[in-house]
């Protein structure tokens, strides 16, 4: 039986480990510090607003997911009580998103799955187009982490589309650190550079430094799955000193884990124990038992690379109880093939088979060539109805455009009419008053015609008059 049967490829290794990053950074509001916790609860007890009341409930839910998931519920149900009574939509899904959160730092994925449900269904009746994006993305996280990447590919999608539209930086650099973190384990490696260098563009503009630091992380490994490591520790380093400088320990946890898998693969020992020592201190500290997990893989890397496989073994088992728990199906993948291995090395070859033969039947139902086409045939669609969307913007400014000419050349020649009307107008106008004037003045010269042909009938008529009275005096004197 040939050793090399058992191998895998290094993206398998860390995946799971990057997962845990992306889903962390997208809960309801940044981490919160416990000094605030005091200044919360006297918000909450004085103020007379029932929409303030619930929005701190609920960010007090968001500051004990990682420490009292109990807790984190029950200040939840007291924001979503509110938010029924006052029917604020936004408040009962945010009350949803806190109880998903709660479970999923439990493992409980499918219970994580119901309340991220409600949440996606009750925002919807916001109308708040960034909200139901932001759920939409929440939905795909899940799937991710329950390994269904067509499903999570579906969402994420259909996020962007949203994110696309209202110009959301911020969306539109989670969704593409997603896209290419599902890139990276179907093993699509052009794809997944492409998509993180997207993504940390977008986050650079929109100035969310937690978000760049997910994605060095992401990149970090899978520079690492090339086996670049200088690169990777360079890209794991800047996620760690952003994340340390944040307060993001759950967060810090997991870029410390990766680095000492980098390490480890540099043989440099005494760094990787550092790291794995920061990182399961913190992972211990938040209760994350997915974290707990990883570590236990990478311990195991460690024991086993030192002859130790009893102990390796032992430490393996513990992690896959975890996977089984959680339900995480690449997780679960990735520890049945180390133990695989690692029985081998043993020289347990029955069980070596055992859990290869486990690790094949379940990585082939993660990892169909149904779930990269339909994946491949999401992107196809989402560049055409992007690009079929310029097209139909570019027809509607040139319809516009044509539009706009169309009136132009119509005022130009209704103007052009109305002043050719105007001139013939105004040229008839002065025409008529011309002969207005013309008629006038000859009437006037009639009129004084008329008067002085009166005037001189007048003189005349006088003049017989007194002719005749002259002659009537003349024959008086004769007789």
């Amino acid at each position: 039986m040939s050793k090399t049967i058992y191998s895998k490829p290094l993206t398998e290794i860390y995946f799971n480990v990057r997962r845990f990053l992306t889903v962390l950074l997208l809960i309801l509001t940044p981490a919160l510090s416990f000094s605030q916790v005091d200044s919360l609860k006297n918000l909450i007890r004085t103020s007379k607003d029932d929409s303030e009341i619930a929005r701190n409930y609920n960010l007090l839910a968001d500051l004990f997911l990682d420490v009292d998931a109990d807790l984190s519920r029950k200040y939840a149900d007291s924001a979503k009580l509110i938010g029924e009574k006052i029917f604020d939509f936004k408040i009962i899904s945010d009350s949803y998103v806190n109880y998903a959160n709660s479970y999923f730092f439990k493992g409980k994925l499918d219970s994580a799955l119901f309340y991220f449900e409600r949440s996606y269904h009750t925002i919807l009746r916001t109308r708040n187009t960034n909200e139901i994006a932001a759920s939409l993305n929440r939905l795909g996280l899940i799937y991710e982490s329950k390994s269904d990447f067509s499903k999570a590919a579906e969402y994420y999608y259909k996020a962007l589309n949203i994110y696309e539209e209202t110009q959301h930086l911020k969306g539109i650099a989670e969704i593409y650190n997603n896209i290419g973190v599902i890139n990276d384990a179907m093993g699509q490696v052009d794809e997944a550079i492409a998509n993180y260098r997207k993504s940390l563009v977008q986050f650079e503009n929109a100035n969310f430094i937690e978000g760049q630091a997910n994605v060095y992380n992401n990149l970090a490994t899978h520079y690492a799955n090339r086996s670049q490591f200088d690169t990777a520790i360079i890209y794991i380093n800047n996620a760690i000193v952003i994340l340390e400088s944040k307060n993001r320990n759950t967060e810090a946890a997991t870029a410390y884990l990766n680095a000492s898998t980098f390490y480890n693969m540099m043989e440099q020992d005494d760094s990787a124990s550092l790291c794995l020592d920061s990182a399961l201190v913190k992972y211990n500290k938040t209760n994350n038992i997915h974290g707990i997990a990883n570590v236990y893989n990478q311990q195991a890397k460690v024991m086993f690379l030192n002859k130790d496989y009893k102990g390796a073994i032992d430490v393996l088992l513990k992690s896959l109880e975890i996977r089984q728990e959680v339900g995480n199906l690449n997780a679960e993948s990735i520890t049945l093939s180390q133990l695989s291995d690692y029985y081998y090395a043993s020289g347990d070859y029955y069980n070596s088979l055992k859990y290869y033969k486990e690790y094949i039947l379940l990585r082939d139902s993660v990892f169909d060539s149904s779930t990269k086409t339909m994946i491949s045939e999401l992107n196809i669609k989402y560049e055409t109805e992007k690009k079929d969307k310029e097209i139909t913007i570019l027809r509607n400014e040139a319809e516009i455009k044509r539009t706009h000419n169309r009136t132009l050349i119509f005022l130009s020649v209704s103007l052009a009419i109305i002043s050719v009307l105007l001139f013939y107008f105004f040229r008839i106008k002065t025409r008529l008053l011309s002969s207005q004037r013309k008629y006038f003045e000859q009437q006037e010269t009639v009129n004084k015609l008329e008067l002085e042909k009166q005037e001189t009938e007048r003189e005349l008529l006088e003049q017989e008059v007194k002719t005749q009275q002259q002659i009537n005096e003349l024959q008086k004197k004769r007789f």
